[in-house]
């Protein structure tokens, strides 16, 4: 079957060039002098004279005015008889092309659309009630055979939108996301597979928390927010075409600490969702993978970054501004594999949020007003690298923060987890180098992430920085 689609491609692409010799030819058989025939081209829009692109020997030029062609223009093929022949040559050229295109670029794609429900998890005493959450999801993926196949196994990637009734529409509203997705499976029997997938996106709610018409609203109090989800499941194979999965899911929505109330939603669902490709995956011509030379021992790393968060409890109206966080990161990275690398970074960082609460709780002395305000923080993380991106987990213990201790007695005071959101800070972010890393070791990047207090978050950060 690859033999045979192999032909048709080559097939296609010799339509291509025979309509595009009888588009020449046409053009030339025209017994008219070239200026003339530019004076003939009558423009109805206008009613000035053409542009005379035919005139021009050059592809591009003639493929331009087809365009021209395509447009139905009444009485214009009176006018200028070649121009019915042309129109219908050109018609031929551009489905040709499409033809073409389609099987030079149609390996891999498919489209799926999946039913979710589910339920809320209760994380806060101050959360609203809800009911079964109810989501849609249509994506488009597409399999990219490239280096990095060996290193994934069978990648998936794609865009997946999605809608979300939460289960209390007059208090959280709905919601509509956008997602970047990728997408790992494995066969374990001839028409099953298991498979794991990670989508990271944002989130827009129809309603969001506001002091009077929506003060029970805590889980968000801005119109957008980051999406993530973690999800595995099985794939059933019932044609060479179509998959039939079912999928466990968990969905995390949050704003980063940017905008408060923010207490967030952790959404577990189950799914059944229908996808279609549009070709079979036995006819895709797989290229062999080339190895990577770039697993390399511990290299050091250099980062900075600026952050900002409302001042405030998570589950409480903010004081309405924005503080900046001034961060700056050292560390080393051992890329143990070509995906895959562990990280272990020293980080400092000034926090104008902190200096406002040590000033207003009167903890803080002039001489000390810095100190008070910085924090010194040991990280451990795990990155997973694919093509120009990677995806960053971090964890680690606060060696020096002292006003966050204070700030957790005052507005967190009832929470189990106090122990551990001041001791334990923690990092999720997305990377992205300017240099393809399967071919290159050293690469500068940008940095997005959030930075968090255990597994609540603290404050949204963008950096930039580069490994050796």
């Amino acid at each position: 079957m690859h033999i045979l689609e192999k032909r048709h491609a080559h097939l296609s692409k010799k339509a291509f060039h025979l309509v595009f010799l009888a588009f020449r030819l046409v053009d030339q058989n025209t017994k008219q002098p070239a200026n003339q025939r530019i004076r003939d081209q009558h423009d109805v829009r206008t009613g000035r004279i053409g542009t005379g692109f035919c005139n021009s020997s050059t592809p591009l030029c003639r493929l331009l005015s087809c365009a021209f062609v395509f447009i139905p223009l009444p009485g214009l093929e009176n006018a200028c008889p070649m121009l019915a022949l042309k129109k219908l040559t050109a018609s031929a050229l551009v489905i040709s092309l499409a033809l073409y295109t389609s099987l030079a670029l149609g390996q891999g794609h498919a489209f799926e659309l999946g039913a979710y429900t589910g339920q809320m998890l209760n994380i806060h005493s101050a959360q609203p009630s809800t009911g079964m959450h109810k989501a849609l999801v249509l994506s488009w993926t597409h399999r990219s055979y490239s280096y990095w196949y060996k290193a994934w196994h069978e990648p998936e990637t794609g865009i997946a939108i999605s809608y979300h009734d939460f289960g209390n529409s007059d208090v959280l509203g709905e919601g509509i996301g956008l997602q970047y997705q990728l997408g790992l499976k494995n066969r374990f029997k001839t028409h099953w597979r298991y498979f794991g997938r990670v989508k990271m996106g944002a989130l827009y709610h129809t309603t969001k928390y506001h002091p009077t018409e929506n003060p029970t609203n805590t889980v968000n109090g801005s119109d957008f927010s980051f999406l993530m989800t973690l999800s595995g499941g099985l794939e059933f194979k019932p044609s060479v075409r179509s998959r039939i999965l079912m999928e466990g899911s968990l969905w995390h929505t949050s704003n980063g600490h940017t905008a408060l109330p923010n207490v967030g939603a952790n959404i577990a669902m189950l799914s059944v969702s229908y996808r279609c490709y549009l070709r079979d995956e036995g006819y895709l011509n797989v290229p062999k993978p080339v190895d990577s030379n770039q697993v390399r021992p511990w290299k050091p790393m250099a980062r900075i970054a600026f952050g900002i968060n409302e001042g405030g409890a998570a589950a409480e109206q903010g004081d309405g501004q924005s503080h900046d966080k001034y961060l700056l990161a050292f560390g080393f990275q051992n890329r143990y594999k070509p995906a895959f690398r562990l990280m272990v970074s020293m980080e400092a960082y000034y926090d104008k949020a902190s200096r406002l609460f040590a000033d207003s709780e009167g903890l803080s002395t002039e001489s000390k007003e810095f100190l008070r305000s910085s924090a010194v923080l040991l990280m451990l993380g795990h990155e997973f690298i694919y093509n120009h991106f990677g995806v960053i987990f971090q964890g680690g213990v606060n060696v020096y923060n002292p006003t966050l201790g204070d700030h957790l007695k005052t507005h967190d005071a009832n929470s189990s987890a106090q122990g551990l959101k001041r001791h334990v800070p923690g990092r999720f972010a997305v990377r992205y180098y300017f240099l393809n890393l399967w071919k290159h070791m050293q690469s500068p990047f940008l940095q997005m992430g959030v930075k968090s207090n255990f597994v609540k978050a603290d404050f949204l950060e963008f950096g930039a920085g580069f490994t050796l």
